[in-house]
């Protein structure tokens, strides 16, 4: 990763303490919303409980109902705002969250990847950190706030109604063995559900690579037998779900009964009583979010875990320190008998070399081996033959080097479901607002900018046109200075304008690196240098 400036570690750091601050006043709002509720409860019913007796005796007249009263409206105004808050920050929160991941791990899956699967990869990526970032808001604040009310109601029985803690021994080791048999059954669920989803994905892509067949009869019993599975699966873990409300609101019910039959002699006619059948009405309110955190808890386990598997295949591809990704000064690039492993493509290879300030222009038929020469160029595919730098065989700089000064602006550029801003951080995250604003504008993508660079791409960034993902990809290559630019059909699906503009673009581009285009058109502005035909 690139190095950033004192200003950008100024603004990382800003950025974790505003989300640590986000995260803990979710967390506090979370409580006081669960308290809130609990305490509104118990008290309606010990207030309930009050005024028929203090009707009753002598207390009638001296029995202050105001306090009471008010109070149970303060606890309900608390729990509205308190519930309100919680979702204000922990939105912002999670927001925050699931951009540092997808940042961090961003560069393991491209850097990782080199094939079709990338894009399915990301997809993927984007389910393991939704559910990983959700782990705090969806899991830990109902369990924190569970164990702080428990602790809360323990000190409450222990100085003003002791039955109350027998309650709670009671509730407390119930409630665990309903959480860890629920977190169990669960957590085999969630797994079973993402490998039939895996499943069903790849019977999808399968089937529908197989178009050209259907019209034979084809069969799509597989497709149907792995949807069945799926669906099974889904079916499972919502059965589940729903059990664990059940088991708490039978628990709650059996404890409700066990209190109402078997009082305290002492307490019989003390407004305290009612405080201990309320408790178990309460639990399903208060343990219920608790049991329902087992579901989300379990599925961001399993994205941690596949998440590990990720950053570990990052690992070794990554390169140690920060000089190995540095930008190379790169004058000439030579081509001899180079061939890409994979698909049709010239058995003697191609020989081309190009120096600082040339364009060559690829062009060739549809299977002619266009984008597979530009991958094996960035050394994302296996390759035959030699490719030298600066005279230099390319061996001899590490392959996230190559990757770095090599770079390779796809056709279809994969957007991350984030912000704009991220998305073009992740070409040059010490970049400044103003860098990518002008990046943007450099590409024509004034209109998007118009909504602010924090604004929502979407999932997949289906908010922007294809035509703009394009131009989206050529501003991450413009941060990323890369010396030498492999351009897969940059230019298809553009209307006339912005080809124009683009070509005025890598005109003045070429000037200080190394182009090599891919395109079916022929554009007179372009002007290159080098024409290749890949077709034999």
């Amino acid at each position: 990763m690139a190095t950033l400036s004192w200003a950008s570690r100024q603004s990382w750091m800003h950025s974790e303490v505003t989300m640590r601050t986000e995260r803990y006043a979710a967390m506090a709002l979370s409580t006081t919303h669960l308290m809130a509720g609990v305490v509104l409860l118990l008290l309606s019913g010990w207030f309930i409980a009050a005024s028929a007796v203090a009707g009753l005796g002598p207390l009638a007249a001296t029995f202050n109902y105001v306090i009471p009263a008010a109070m149970i409206r303060f606890l309900a105004l608390l729990r509205i705002l308190a519930g309100y808050g919680e979702k204000y920050f922990g939105h912002a929160a999670l927001l925050d969250k699931v951009s540092q991941l997808r940042l961090s791990v961003f560069d393991g899956v491209m850097n990782g990847r080199a094939d079709e699967s990338r894009a399915e990869e990301l997809e993927r990526l984007g389910q393991h950190t939704d559910a990983l970032a959700s782990r705090d808001i969806a899991a830990l604040f109902p369990l924190i706030s569970a164990a702080v009310l428990a602790l809360l109601l323990s000190v409450f029985g222990l100085l003003v109604f002791p039955p109350l803690l027998l309650l709670l021994a009671i509730t407390v080791p119930a409630a665990l063995l309903i959480a860890l048999w629920q977190w169990r059954g669960l957590h085999r669920q969630r797994s079973q559900l993402s490998k039939g989803q895996t499943a069903y994905t790849a019977a999808i892509e399968h089937y529908l690579t197989s178009a050209s067949l259907w019209h034979h009869g084809m069969s799509n019993r597989t497709l149907e037998a792995s949807q069945t599975d799926w669906q099974s699966a889904r079916h499972r873990l919502r059965e589940t779900e729903n059990w664990g409300d059940w088991r708490m609101t039978v628990f709650a019910m059996s404890l409700l009964l066990f209190a109402a039959a078997a009082p305290p002699q002492e307490w019989l006619g003390s407004p305290y009583l009612m405080l201990g059948l309320f408790f178990c009405l309460s639990l399903p309110d208060w343990l219920g979010p608790a049991i329902r955190a087992m579901s989300p808890l379990a599925e961001a386990q399993l994205a941690e875990a596949e998440l590990h598997k990720l950053m570990a295949v990052s690992d070794r591809v990554a390169v140690d320190g920060e000089e190995g990704v540095a930008r190379l000064p790169i004058d000439t690039l030579s081509l001899s008998s180079l061939r890409p492993q994979r698909g049709q493509f010239h058995e003697s290879g191609l020989d081309l070399t190009l120096r600082r300030g040339e364009l060559a222009l690829v062009q060739g038929s549809s299977g002619s081996g266009k984008s597979s020469l530009l991958l094996a160029i960035a050394g994302l595919l296996p390759m035959s033959g030699k490719l030298l730098i600066n005279g230099g065989d390319v061996s001899t700089i590490s392959p996230a080097q190559r990757r770095r000064n090599l770079l390779y602006i796809e056709q279809f550029p994969v957007v991350l479901a984030d912000t704009l801003r991220q998305n073009l951080l992740v070409a040059a995250p010490g970049a400044s607002d103003d860098a990518l604003r002008d990046a943007l504008v450099a590409t024509g993508l004034e209109a998007v900018l118009n909504d602010g660079l924090d604004q929502w791409l979407g999932e997949t960034g289906r908010l922007l046109s294809g035509g703009e993902k394009k131009r989206l990809g050529i501003a991450r290559a413009l941060l990323s200075d890369a010396p030498v630019w492999l351009m897969d059909e940059p230019f298809e699906g553009l209307d006339q304008a912005v080809i124009e503009r683009l070509s005025v673009l890598l005109s003045r581009e070429r000037e200080s690196r190394i182009l090599i285009v891919v395109s079916h058109r022929e554009l007179e502005g372009l002007q290159p240098d080098v024409r290749l035909s890949l077709d034999v």
